[in-house]
C-alpha cells in the first residue's frame, strides 16, 4: 500500500513485479496492491500465473504501462496515463478515475482480458481525425461492458475528413451494454465528430466509433447535445434528409454518408460577408442633391442590416450589421452642374448567430470595423433631381473579426479591404404639380471589392484561410421617389428596386477543404 503523498520511481522501468512462488510450492501469488494519494512512475508486471488486484484512488497517479492479469479499479480522481500499449484482467472505472490512453507521441492500446464496469469515469483517446483509416488509441475488450463511461478525444494534428464506419475507439467480444458519452466536442477542418455504438455495416457489433457523418438522431448518442434540449419543447426541429440506401434491394445494406459539418465556418463566412458589405454604399445613402446649398457641407448615414443564410443545408446563420459613415465636402465646383469631393470616416459592427440544425451546437462571430475613403459626384442639375448624375468612391476598411464555438476557445484574426465603386443614373420629372414633384431614376453601379483575411490556425489545429470573397458586384435599378415642394423640406420617400450581380461568392478553406456561402449569383 502506498498512501499520503508517496513517490515511487522504477529504477529499472519497473515499480512493482509480482511474480509465482518459487520451489515446490502447489500455491501461486495473490497479492492486493491499494495507491492511495501518490505518484508512481514506472510499468507493474503481473506474471500470467499469479493473480493481483489494483486501486488507484484518491487523486493517486500512475504513468506507466500494467502487463498482466491484473484486475484494476481507477476511481475517486485518480488517473492512469498510459506509457505504452496495455494488458489487464477486469477493469473498474469510477467516478472521478481518469485512463488517459497516451500523450499523442504514439497510438495505445489497452487490453481488458476480462470485463469492463463504468461507473461514471472517462477514458482520454488520442485520434487523428480523419477517415477510417485514422490512427488512434484504442480500448479493446475481450470479456462483457457494463455501466456507464465518458469519453473525451483529443486531436492529434488531424485535418478532418468524411468517414464511412468511422474511426474505432473501443471494441466488445462480449454484451456490449455499457453507455459512453463524449461531453465534449470533437471537431476538425468543416467536421463535426460523434460518437456512435455500432458501425454502418455492422450496427450491432457492440463497438464505439467517432463519425463525421450523420445517421439516426444525435440524441440517441450523446443526450446532452444542445439540440436534445430545446428551449421551447413546442417548436418542431426541422427535419434532416433521410439517408438513403446506397441498394435499395437490400435494406440492411450500407448507406450513403451525410457528411456533418460544425457551425464554426458558418461564422467565418458570415464575418467575412459583412467586411465585404459592410461599408458600401450609394450616392442616396450620402444624401439628396436637390436638398444641398452652394457651400461644403456634412452628412450622417446610419443602417441596419439582417442576412439570414443557410450554409450547405446544415448551418443556419443570422448576420446584424450596424454602421455608423459620415463624411464633409473638401471642394465644390459650379453651380447648375455642380462638382464635389469630400473625406468619409465609418464605424461598424456585424454579429452572426451560426447553428447546427443536426447537433444544436452554436457559435458567435462578431466583425467590428473602421473605414476612411474619399468620394467625388457630379449632377447635371443641382436646383432639382432631374438629369445625370455620375459618382464614385475609393475607400480602405480594417476588421477585428472573432468566432467562438460552444464549448470551444475564442478564434481572433484581422482582416481588411480596398474598395472602389463608380456610379450613374438619369433622373426624370414625370408629374409635377404646386405641391410636390415625382421622379422616376435609373441607375448603375459597379463595386470592386479586394478582401484580405489573416490565415490562422485554430487550437484544434484547423487552418482557416481565404478562399475568396469580394470582387466585381454590379446593381442595375430604378428608384421612384418625390419632393415636397414646402420651402424647407428635407424628407425624400422613396421605392427603389435593384437586381445585383455578384462575380464570386464567399469562400474559405478550412485545412485545405473549400465551402462557401452559396448565396445566389443573381439576387
Amino acid at each position: 500500500m502506498l498512501v499520503n503523498g508517496a513517490t515511487l520511481r522504477g529504477g529499472n522501468g519497473n515499480i512493482i513485479e509480482v511474480r509465482e512462488s518459487l520451489g515446490t510450492g502447489s500455491g501461486h501469488t495473490v497479492a492486493d496492491i491499494t495507491i492511495d494519494d501518490s505518484r508512481l512512475t514506472g510499468n507493474i508486471f503481473i506474471e500470467n500465473a499469479s493473480e493481483a488486484s489494483l486501486l488507484l484512488s484518491n487523486n493517486a497517479i500512475l504513468n506507466g504501462i500494467i502487463t498482466g492479469p491484473a484486475d484494476t479499479t481507477v476511481t475517486n480522481g485518480a488517473s492512469w496515463n498510459l506509457t505504452g500499449d496495455s494488458s489487464i484482467g477486469d477493469l473498474t472505472l469510477g467516478s472521478g478515475g481518469t485512463v488517459k490512453l497516451g500523450d499523442g507521441t504514439a497510438f495505445n492500446t489497452l487490453n481488458v482480458n476480462g470485463d469492463f464496469v463504468g461507473q461514471g469515469g472517462t477514458f482520454v483517446f488520442n485520434t487523428v481525425f480523419g477517415d477510417d483509416s485514422s490512427p488512434s488509441d484504442k480500448v479493446v475488450i475481450a470479456g462483457n461492458s457494463s455501466g456507464t463511461g465518458n469519453i473525451v478525444v483529443n486531436n492529434i494534428n488531424g485535418t478532418g475528413a468524411q468517414t464511412g464506419e468511422g474511426i474505432q475507439l473501443i471494441s466488445v467480444a462480449g454484451s456490449s451494454d455499457a453507455s459512453f458519452v463524449m461531453p465534449g466536442r470533437a471537431t476538425a477542418g468543416i467536421y463535426e465528430y460523434l460518437l456512435y455504438k455500432g458501425g454502418v455495416a455492422n450496427p450491432n457489433d457492440g463497438a464505439w466509433y467517432l463519425r463525421s457523418t450523420y445517421t439516426g438522431d444525435p440524441c440517441d448518442l450523446n443526450p446532452s447535445l444542445p439540440i436534445c434540449t430545446p428551449t421551447d419543447p413546442g417548436t418542431p426541429v426541422d427535419p434532416v434528409a433521410p439517408v438513403i440506401p446506397v441498394d435499395p434491394i437490400d435494406p440492411g445494406g450500407p448507406t450513403d454518408p451525410i457528411p456533418l459539418l460544425r457551425p464554426e465556418p458558418g461564422a467565418y463566412l458570415a464575418n467575412q460577408a459583412a467586411a465585404v458589405h459592410m461599408f458600401q454604399q450609394r450616392r442616396h445613402d450620402r444624401g439628396e442633391p436637390a436638398f444641398e446649398h452652394d457651400g461644403a457641407g456634412a452628412w450622417a448615414r446610419v443602417g441596419r442590416d439582417q442576412m439570414n443564410t443557410t450554409i450547405a443545408g446544415q448551418v443556419d446563420t443570422r448576420t446584424h450589421t450596424n454602421v455608423l459613415q459620415i463624411g464633409s465636402d473638401l471642394y465644390r465646383w459650379g453651380q447648375s452642374g455642380r462638382g464635389q469631393i469630400g473625406l468619409m470616416l465609418a464605424t461598424g459592427e456585424a454579429e452572426t448567430q451560426a447553428t447546427s440544425r443536426i447537433t444544436g451546437y452554436g457559435t458567435r462571430g462578431k466583425v467590428k470595423g473602421d473605414a476612411v475613403g474619399l468620394y467625388g459626384t457630379w449632377v447635371q442639375s443641382a436646383e432639382d433631381s432631374s438629369g445625370l448624375y455620375v459618382d464614385g468612391w475609393l475607400q480602405y476598411g480594417r476588421y477585428d473579426n472573432r468566432v467562438q464555438g460552444n464549448n470551444l476557445p475564442r478564434e481572433t484574426y484581422d482582416a481588411t479591404t480596398r474598395a472602389a465603386s463608380v456610379e450613374a443614373g438619369y433622373g426624370w420629372a414625370f408629374a409635377n404639380s404646386d405641391r410636390g414633384t415625382w421622379y422616376l431614376q435609373p441607375q448603375a453601379q459597379l463595386t470592386y471589392t479586394d478582401y484580405k483575411g489573416d490565415t490562422l490556425q485554430e487550437v484544434n489545429g484547423t487552418v482557416v484561410e481565404d478562399d475568396r470573397a469580394g470582387g466585381f458586384e454590379s446593381r442595375v435599378g430604378v428608384r421612384l421617389f418625390g419632393h415636397d415642394n414646402a420651402s424647407g423640406n428635407r424628407v425624400q420617400p422613396f421605392l427603389a428596386v435593384n437586381w445585383l450581380y455578384t462575380e464570386r461568392g464567399d469562400a474559405m478553406r478550412f485545412d485545405g477543404e473549400r465551402l462557401d456561402a452559396r448565396l445566389p449569383t443573381n439576387r
